[in-house]
C-alpha cells in the first residue's frame, strides 16, 4: 500500500454548500486567502469549533473569524501524520530535537510545551489526542503504536494482522483509536474499540488504498481513500462509508471530526503549493429545509401552507 501521507495543501472556498451521502455540507476556508497552505501532520479541530494545523514552523489556529499563529519554538516533523487539538486548547505534534524525534503537547493559552517519549525508543511520534486531553495516540519506531495517558504512562496498540507494523493516528475519550497497519505497500486501516479490531472499508475502493487519520467520541472515522490518482475524503461509521470531495479540488484529506460533526481537512488543485485549509459543516437535508419553511410560514400565518397542511384528507 502506498501510504497516503503526503500533505496535500489545505482548501476551501467560503460557503459552498454540496451534498455528499445524502447529507449536504457547507465548506469554509479557513486558512488565509491567497497563502498556499502546505502542512504538516494535518489538522485538527475540537469541540468549540477551534480549528488547528501546522504551518512550516508554526501553528495556526481559527476560531470561526480570526487566524492566530503560534510558534512552538522546535522543528516540528510530519512523520506523525496527524496533530491533535484538545478541548483545553492543547496541541499535539512530533518534532525533531537532535538525533531524536520525541511527542509534544503544546498548550496555546501558556506557550508551554510539554514533552514525552516511549521508553527506550529513539523514535516516538504522535498524533491526535482525545477531546478531553487525557490520551494521545502515535506509536514508536514506526512499528508499534500506543496511547499515551500522562507522564510514563502507555497503552500499545498492535494490530495482529499480516502486515506487521501498526500506526496510531487518532484517539477518542473512551480510548477508541484508528490506525493503519502496513507493511511492503500493503495495509489496512482499523478502528480499535477495546481491542476489537475492524477494518475501515470504503465501496469501491480497496482496503490498501483507505487510510483513517481521527475520530470522534462517536466512532465517526475520517480520512482518506485513493484511486490510483487522487485523494478523496471519507466518513466512516459503523461500517458505512461515504465520500467528501472539495467541489473542484484534485485531491481531498479529511483530517479531523468533532462531535458535532464538523470536518477539518484539506485538498489541493493539482500541486502542493495552491492549498487551503477548510472546514465543513453539516447542513439539514433539504427535505428538512423544505419542512423548516413550512413550520416557519405557518407560524405567520400564511393562507397557501395553512390550508395545504391542515385540509388534506
Amino acid at each position: 500500500m502506498t501510504r497516503l501521507l503526503t500533505h496535500y495543501a489545505f482548501l476551501a472556498i467560503c460557503c459552498t454548500s454540496i451534498g455528499w451521502g445524502g447529507s449536504i455540507y457547507t465548506f469554509t476556508q479557513v486558512s488565509p486567502i491567497g497563502e498556499p497552505i502546505f502542512t504538516l501532520g494535518g489538522a485538527a479541530i475540537n469541540s468549540s469549533g477551534l480549528v488547528a494545523w501546522v504551518d512550516g514552523s508554526s501553528i495556526d489556529t481559527w476560531n470561526g473569524a480570526t487566524v492566530s499563529v503560534y510558534n512552538p519554538g522546535v522543528t516540528i516533523i510530519s512523520a506523525g501524520s496527524n496533530i491533535g487539538l484538545s478541548d483545553a486548547n492543547s496541541v499535539s505534534f512530533a518534532y525533531q530535537s537532535g538525533a531524536m524525534y520525541l511527542a509534544g503537547n503544546y498548550s496555546l493559552s501558556s506557550s508551554t510545551l510539554t514533552s514525552f517519549q516511549y521508553p527506550g525508543q529513539t523514535y516516538t511520534y504522535d498524533g491526535g489526542s482525545s477531546p478531553n486531553g487525557l490520551l494521545v495516540a502515535g506509536d514508536y519506531a514506526g512499528a508499534t503504536g500506543f496511547v499515551w495517558q500522562g507522564g510514563t504512562s502507555f497503552t500499545d496498540i498492535t494490530y495482529s494482522g499480516p502486515h506487521g507494523q501498526t500506526y496510531v493516528f487518532g484517539v477518542n475519550d473512551s480510548g477508541d483509536v484508528v490506525g493503519l497497519s502496513d507493511c511492503c505497500n500493503l495495509g489496512l486501516s482499523f478502528l480499535d474499540q477495546s481491542g476489537v479490531f475492524t477494518t475501515i472499508s470504503v465501496p469501491g475502493y480497496s482496503d490498501d488504498d483507505v487510510q483513517s487519520f481521527n475520530l470522534n467520541n462517536l466512532d465517526t472515522v475520517v480520512g482518506n481513500v485513493w484511486d490510483g490518482t487522487n485523494a478523496h475524503g471519507f466518513i466512516w461509521q459503523n461500517g458505512v462509508a461515504s465520500i467528501v470531495d472539495y467541489p473542484g479540488a484534485s485531491n481531498t484529506t479529511l483530517y479531523g471530526i468533532n462531535s458535532a460533526g464538523v470536518l477539518v481537512g484539506e485538498a489541493d488543485f493539482g500541486n502542493n503549493a495552491d492549498g487551503i485549509v477548510f472546514e465543513a459543516s453539516n447542513a439539514p437535508e433539504p427535505g428538512t429545509l423544505f419542512l423548516m419553511l413550512g413550520a416557519a410560514l405557518l407560524a405567520v400565518g400564511s393562507p397557501k401552507f395553512r390550508n395545504r397542511f391542515l385540509h388534506r384528507s
